[in-house]
Protein backbone atom coordinates (compact mmCIF):
# COMPACT_ATOMS: atom_id res chain seq x y z
CA UNK A 1 0.00 0.00 0.00
CA UNK A 2 1.54 3.01 -0.82
CA UNK A 3 1.69 6.55 1.44
CA UNK A 4 0.65 9.17 0.36
CA UNK A 5 2.74 12.37 0.12
CA UNK A 6 1.35 15.92 1.24
CA UNK A 7 2.82 18.99 -0.75
CA UNK A 8 2.07 22.24 1.25
CA UNK A 9 1.21 24.90 -0.92
CA UNK A 10 3.70 27.77 -0.40
CA UNK A 11 1.02 31.02 0.43
CA UNK A 12 1.17 33.37 -2.06
CA UNK A 13 3.12 36.70 -0.76
CA UNK A 14 0.87 40.02 -0.79
CA UNK A 15 3.71 42.12 -0.23
CA UNK A 16 4.65 44.21 -3.19
CA UNK A 17 8.05 44.59 -1.55
CA UNK A 18 9.49 43.32 2.03
CA UNK A 19 12.86 44.89 3.28
CA UNK A 20 14.95 45.28 6.74
CA UNK A 21 16.58 48.76 7.88
CA UNK A 22 19.38 48.73 9.75
CA UNK A 23 18.46 52.54 12.06
CA UNK A 24 20.50 53.61 14.63
CA UNK A 25 23.63 51.17 13.81
CA UNK A 26 26.26 50.59 16.49
CA UNK A 27 30.03 50.52 14.22
CA UNK A 28 32.99 48.60 15.26
CA UNK A 29 35.90 48.61 12.92
CA UNK A 30 37.86 46.05 12.56
CA UNK A 31 41.07 46.34 10.61
CA UNK A 32 44.41 43.95 10.34
CA UNK A 33 48.00 45.01 9.58
CA UNK A 34 49.49 43.57 6.78
CA UNK A 35 51.83 40.36 8.50
CA UNK A 36 55.11 42.06 8.05
CA UNK A 37 53.97 45.32 9.79
CA UNK A 38 52.32 43.55 12.47
CA UNK A 39 55.12 40.50 13.05
CA UNK A 40 57.64 43.49 13.84
CA UNK A 41 55.16 45.97 15.50
CA UNK A 42 54.15 42.97 17.94
CA UNK A 43 57.69 41.91 18.49
CA UNK A 44 59.00 45.16 19.73
CA UNK A 45 55.81 45.69 21.80
CA UNK A 46 56.27 42.62 23.63
CA UNK A 47 59.91 43.86 24.44
CA UNK A 48 59.37 47.05 25.69
CA UNK A 49 55.54 46.09 27.56
CA UNK A 50 57.82 43.08 29.47
CA UNK A 51 60.48 45.54 30.29
CA UNK A 52 58.29 48.03 31.97
CA UNK A 53 56.13 45.03 33.79
CA UNK A 54 59.01 44.27 34.94
CA UNK A 55 60.51 47.57 36.15
CA UNK A 56 57.64 47.60 38.44
CA UNK A 57 59.39 46.90 42.00
CA UNK A 58 57.66 43.47 43.24
CA UNK A 59 55.22 43.14 40.40
CA UNK A 60 53.62 39.65 40.52
CA UNK A 61 54.29 38.00 36.80
CA UNK A 62 51.50 35.90 37.29
CA UNK A 63 48.63 38.69 37.52
CA UNK A 64 47.05 41.19 35.42
CA UNK A 65 48.89 44.27 34.64
CA UNK A 66 47.73 47.62 33.07
CA UNK A 67 50.69 49.92 32.09
CA UNK A 68 50.14 53.43 32.81
CA UNK A 69 48.30 55.88 30.12
CA UNK A 70 50.52 57.86 28.26
CA UNK A 71 51.88 55.21 26.18
CA UNK A 72 50.51 57.38 22.93
CA UNK A 73 53.43 59.53 23.76
CA UNK A 74 55.47 56.91 24.31
CA UNK A 75 58.99 56.93 21.62
CA UNK A 76 58.28 52.95 20.97
CA UNK A 77 54.72 53.53 20.26
CA UNK A 78 54.67 55.56 17.26
CA UNK A 79 54.57 53.01 14.44
CA UNK A 80 51.34 52.00 16.30
CA UNK A 81 50.18 55.66 16.91
CA UNK A 82 50.29 56.29 12.90
CA UNK A 83 48.77 53.38 12.33
CA UNK A 84 45.95 53.94 14.66
CA UNK A 85 45.72 57.23 13.43
CA UNK A 86 44.98 56.64 9.60
CA UNK A 87 42.36 54.02 10.98
CA UNK A 88 40.38 56.77 12.86
CA UNK A 89 40.64 58.99 9.87
CA UNK A 90 39.27 55.81 8.28
CA UNK A 91 36.55 55.58 10.66
CA UNK A 92 35.28 59.40 10.65
CA UNK A 93 35.56 59.39 7.59
CA UNK A 94 32.87 56.34 7.27
CA UNK A 95 30.77 58.28 9.42
CA UNK A 96 30.41 61.49 7.37
CA UNK A 97 32.24 63.48 10.42
CA UNK A 98 33.29 67.14 9.28
CA UNK A 99 36.54 67.95 8.92
CA UNK A 100 38.20 68.40 12.43
CA UNK A 101 40.86 67.72 14.39
CA UNK A 102 40.85 64.36 17.14
CA UNK A 103 43.83 63.32 19.58
CA UNK A 104 45.25 60.49 21.52
CA UNK A 105 43.20 61.18 25.44
CA UNK A 106 44.77 57.88 27.00
CA UNK A 107 47.17 54.73 25.92
CA UNK A 108 47.60 51.42 28.01
CA UNK A 109 48.82 48.26 27.71
CA UNK A 110 46.77 45.16 28.99
CA UNK A 111 49.01 41.94 29.74
CA UNK A 112 46.86 39.07 31.17
CA UNK A 113 48.02 35.97 32.25
CA UNK A 114 46.22 32.72 32.34
CA UNK A 115 42.74 33.13 33.80
CA UNK A 116 42.53 36.99 33.61
CA UNK A 117 39.74 38.77 32.50
CA UNK A 118 38.33 42.28 32.09
CA UNK A 119 35.11 43.02 33.77
CA UNK A 120 32.08 44.95 31.64
CA UNK A 121 33.10 48.70 31.16
CA UNK A 122 32.47 51.81 28.77
CA UNK A 123 34.87 54.83 28.31
CA UNK A 124 33.32 57.70 29.22
CA UNK A 125 34.44 61.15 28.05
CA UNK A 126 35.75 59.87 24.36
CA UNK A 127 34.40 59.50 20.88
CA UNK A 128 36.56 56.19 19.78
CA UNK A 129 38.07 53.33 21.69
CA UNK A 130 40.74 51.39 20.18
CA UNK A 131 42.75 47.96 20.99
CA UNK A 132 45.13 46.53 19.48
CA UNK A 133 46.04 42.98 19.94
CA UNK A 134 50.08 42.06 20.51
CA UNK A 135 49.21 38.50 21.37
CA UNK A 136 46.21 36.29 21.01
CA UNK A 137 46.61 32.84 21.45
CA UNK A 138 43.65 30.38 21.37
CA UNK A 139 41.47 30.73 24.31
CA UNK A 140 42.66 34.34 24.64
CA UNK A 141 41.17 35.46 21.39
CA UNK A 142 38.35 36.90 21.96
CA UNK A 143 36.71 40.39 23.11
CA UNK A 144 32.96 40.77 24.22
CA UNK A 145 30.42 44.09 22.90
CA UNK A 146 27.19 44.31 25.22
CA UNK A 147 23.66 45.76 23.90
CA UNK A 148 23.61 49.08 25.29
CA UNK A 149 19.81 49.58 24.93
CA UNK A 150 18.01 48.46 28.36
CA UNK A 151 15.26 48.38 26.89
CA UNK A 152 15.84 45.53 24.60
CA UNK A 153 15.91 43.45 27.46
CA UNK A 154 12.30 43.98 28.44
CA UNK A 155 11.43 40.75 26.33
CA UNK A 156 13.53 38.18 25.18
CA UNK A 157 12.13 35.65 23.00
CA UNK A 158 13.61 32.36 22.01
CA UNK A 159 15.53 32.56 18.64
CA UNK A 160 16.04 29.18 16.11
CA UNK A 161 20.06 30.89 15.60
CA UNK A 162 22.31 33.82 17.56
CA UNK A 163 23.01 36.99 14.71
CA UNK A 164 24.10 40.23 15.43
CA UNK A 165 20.76 41.37 14.76
CA UNK A 166 19.22 39.31 17.89
CA UNK A 167 22.20 38.70 20.03
CA UNK A 168 22.26 41.07 23.61
CA UNK A 169 26.16 40.26 23.61
CA UNK A 170 28.46 39.92 20.68
CA UNK A 171 31.49 37.51 20.88
CA UNK A 172 33.95 38.90 18.70
CA UNK A 173 36.92 36.76 17.70
CA UNK A 174 40.52 38.71 17.13
CA UNK A 175 43.88 37.79 16.83
CA UNK A 176 47.50 39.36 16.57
CA UNK A 177 47.79 42.62 14.35
CA UNK A 178 43.89 43.01 14.94
CA UNK A 179 42.66 46.51 15.63
CA UNK A 180 39.37 47.48 16.57
CA UNK A 181 37.63 50.59 16.99
CA UNK A 182 33.94 51.41 18.31
CA UNK A 183 31.92 53.81 20.04
CA UNK A 184 33.60 54.57 23.39
CA UNK A 185 30.24 53.88 25.38
CA UNK A 186 29.74 51.08 24.16
CA UNK A 187 30.18 48.36 26.77
CA UNK A 188 32.86 45.58 26.30
CA UNK A 189 34.40 42.89 28.53
CA UNK A 190 36.88 40.03 27.76
CA UNK A 191 36.12 36.14 29.36
CA UNK A 192 39.05 34.83 31.29
CA UNK A 193 42.19 33.28 29.49
CA UNK A 194 42.01 29.97 28.54
CA UNK A 195 45.11 29.85 26.91
CA UNK A 196 48.46 29.25 28.62
CA UNK A 197 50.17 32.24 27.28
CA UNK A 198 49.78 36.03 27.75
CA UNK A 199 47.11 38.18 26.91
CA UNK A 200 48.96 41.53 25.43
CA UNK A 201 46.68 44.65 24.17
CA UNK A 202 47.22 48.01 23.97
CA UNK A 203 43.96 50.38 24.25
CA UNK A 204 43.65 53.73 22.94
CA UNK A 205 41.08 56.61 23.51
CA UNK A 206 40.05 58.92 21.01
CA UNK A 207 38.68 62.49 21.22
CA UNK A 208 38.06 66.21 19.27
CA UNK A 209 40.76 68.18 20.26
CA UNK A 210 38.57 71.94 20.07
CA UNK A 211 34.84 69.94 20.89
CA UNK A 212 34.41 72.99 23.40
CA UNK A 213 35.12 75.51 20.97
CA UNK A 214 33.83 74.16 17.86
CA UNK A 215 31.62 71.18 18.42
CA UNK A 216 29.73 71.84 21.69
CA UNK A 217 27.62 75.00 21.46
CA UNK A 218 23.94 74.40 21.17
CA UNK A 219 22.97 73.45 17.15
CA UNK A 220 19.04 74.58 17.23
Amino acid sequence: MGVAIIVAEKKKSVFKTENVLHIFPTCVWRVQLEPEVARAVNQRLRTVLDGMRRAEPQFPLDEPWQSRQDLHLHPDFQELVGHVHDAVENALAYLKVADCTFQFTGGWANMGPPGAAHKLHSHANNFLSCVYYVSAEKGANTINFHDPRLQNQVVIPVVTERTVENAETVNMNVEEGMLLLFPSWLPHSVDPNESSALRISVSFNIMFSQFAETMAQPNW
